[in-house]
């Protein structure tokens, strides 16, 4: 529990827009685990960061391009303010790293791109989902994360999602030509 000193500290930076900001990015990685505070939040990041401190900066970058797009783009506050769009941003940015050590990206300019883009486009797509799914009781967690990496590696890989360096784990082979699907067969 925090003592009252740290605790007016802590509502002193929520008093700031930065301050505010930079709460909510750190909120983002606990919402993993479906919690909506700071020390969550940097639970998480210390683990990811102990696993891999690239993907630590992955989900960081994510999670500030994200929130800073929720505020520019003038999405529901309250969401923003609990990471919900950190969250989104983050986790693809964590993807993104993921399959960029696979080599699926060619360089670092294409790896911090799709980043950007993806934490970008992560803020109307988990918007216009949450609304959707609302209307029904639903929440959709992770949902925008995964239609955005699938979105990505699709762009990235094209018309043919066989030359993926991480295909032979991706996608099924015909077991009568031992042949990889592909976009075209699919």
């Amino acid at each position: 529990m925090l003592n009252p000193e740290g605790s007016a500290r802590f509502h002193g930076l929520q008093a700031n827009p930065w301050g505010r900001f930079l709460v909510a990015v750190l909120k983002a990685p606990g919402q993993v685990v479906f919690q909506d505070n700071v020390v969550s939040g940097v639970v998480v990041l210390v683990g990811i960061a102990i696993a891999s401190w690239v993907a630590a900066l992955d989900f960081v970058l994510g999670a500030a391009i994200a929130t800073a797009a929720a505020t520019a783009l003038r999405a529901d506050t309250h969401a923003t303010e609990l990471g919900l769009f950190g969250f989104s941003g983050g986790y693809v940015g964590l993807l993104v790293g993921v399959f960029a050590d696979q080599g699926v990206f060619p360089g670092p300019v294409e790896i911090v791109f799709f980043i950007v883009l993806g934490a970008i486009l992560a803020v109307p797509l988990t918007a216009g989902l949450v609304s959707l799914f609302g209307r029904v009781g639903l929440s959709p967690t992770a949902l925008p994360i995964l239609l955005l990496v699938w979105f990505i590696l699709a762009a990235v890989a094209y018309t043919d999602l066989s030359k993926l360096p991480v295909a032979p784990g991706l996608f099924p082979v015909d077991q009568a030509s031992g042949n990889a699907y592909d976009l075209m067969t699919y």
